[in-house]
């Protein structure tokens, strides 16, 4: 008499299709999740275009100006803008590393919920940022997600390795 053994697919946490958790099991991104991914990396290379263009708009309107204060106050914005276009190339780099080698990385155990305010300056109003913490790494996840997860739970976090980007979370 031959036993029936059914197999057992864990609970997910997030909205995941099928091949996106079938993927990530085999060590993999999903087609949609590079998309995704590519999606954000585009944005970054359009940001990193405007802050430059931007900045050479300030060196050619302020940093011609005979007096020191407008010299210095564009000097000051291109300084500020070349900051932000290096901030979001390297983000932009990280993310074509996890598109390029299509790597998902696995963690697996506790995880510890903490939140942080931000925002919420003149007038503004403020926003939780809902977090994840597991093995030495740390995660941002919607409030949803964060609402679901139990601190007492053992889970299972896949996340691209470079620009961390949570990407599946099953009850392990």
């Amino acid at each position: 008499m031959t036993q029936k053994v059914e197999s057992f697919r864990p609970l997910q946490i997030t909205s995941s299709r099928e091949d996106d958790w079938a993927a990530n099991l085999l060590g993999r991104l999903s087609s949609r999740q590079k998309r995704a991914l590519l999606l954000r990396l585009i944005y970054h290379g359009l940001m990193i275009a405007l802050l430059i263009g931007l900045d050479a708009f300030v060196c050619r309107i302020f940093i011609r100006q005979p007096m020191i204060e407008t010299f210095l106050l564009g000097l000051f914005w291109s300084i500020f803008l070349g900051a932000l276009a290096v901030y979001h190339f390297q983000s932009g780099a990280k993310l074509w590393r996890d598109i390029r080698d299509r790597l998902v990385m696995v963690l697996s155990g506790r995880v510890h919920k903490y939140f942080y305010v931000a925002g919420g300056g003149r007038g503004n109003a403020s926003k939780f940022v809902c977090c994840i913490y597991i093995r030495g790494e740390s995660f941002t996840v919607s409030r949803s997600i964060y609402d679901r997860l139990s601190e007492k739970q053992k889970y299972r976090i896949y996340y691209a390795p470079n620009c961390k980007e949570l990407l599946n979370i099953e009850i392990a």
